[in-house]
């Protein structure tokens, strides 16, 4: 498998805020392809669709054309529902969003959300499967899929308009809330006595990024998710 070029997440980021410089997008665009080149393969792994998924989602970010990317298709590596499935329902939210595998996960909720494993919904889950079913909104079905999720996502919070998994989750459902327009600062599903999930995220703020936990030290994930949410 091709050794992962990482930083994706802050790529996109940055690229959309307006606040990534040629010069840092060249050196991954060009570090990427070097690396698929030397993969060989359409595929960046045999066994994690995702890597193909997240990729393509960075590259859309930058305006590049991912069906060629040093003489491979990288959306070709996402053409069959066998392998992005062998991976569970998270590798095929992040196909979606790169590219269109709606009714699976329409069709595969835990409960009033989606759970990576287990019975139990998972708020970072949810909050990604409808970034996914998003653009798919005026279908009656999905629809209804995504007001179950949101449904969700607002009753986990709680007396701080915080999640139990911590910054990340605050993160992903601000997001979910951007692609589908809601405006978190009014929606009152996702205010608690006042405190929005802007007041909730940060909360987590430190000197130079985020924190997983409140008062914890600050880290790469949550800061770029962080990012990705405020963008």
């Amino acid at each position: 498998p091709v050794q992962s070029i990482g930083g994706e997440w802050s790529v996109i980021a940055l690229a959309r805020a307006g606040k990534l410089s040629a010069d840092k997008a060249a050196k991954y665009y060009n570090e990427l392809c070097e690396a698929v080149k030397a993969n060989g393969s359409d595929r960046l792994s045999d066994r994690k669709p995702t890597e193909n998924a997240r990729v393509i989602i960075a590259l859309s970010s930058l305006a590049k054309n991912s069906a060629d990317i040093a003489g491979y298709n990288l959306l070709s590596g996402l053409d069959d529902m066998d392998y992005i499935t062998s991976q569970g329902i998270n590798a095929v939210i992040f196909s979606l969003i790169a590219f269109d595998t709606t009714a699976y996960i329409v069709d595969n909720m835990t409960g009033k959300g989606w759970a990576l494993a287990g019975d139990t919904a998972d708020v970072d889950l949810t909050a990604m499967a409808i970034q996914a079913l998003a653009p798919y909104a005026a279908d009656e079905k999905v629809n209804a899929a995504i007001d179950s999720g949101l449904e969700f996502l607002a009753e986990s919070l709680d007396e701080n308009a915080r999640y139990a998994n911590g910054s990340e989750s605050t993160s992903q459902v601000l997001i979910a809330l951007a692609a589908l327009g809601i405006d978190p600062l009014t929606d009152s599903r996702f205010i608690v006595d006042g405190i929005t999930l802007i007041d909730a995220l940060e909360s987590y703020a430190t000197e130079n990024g985020y924190s997983h936990t409140l008062g914890g030290e600050e880290n790469y994930m949550p800061t770029e998710q962080a990012a990705l949410a405020l963008t």
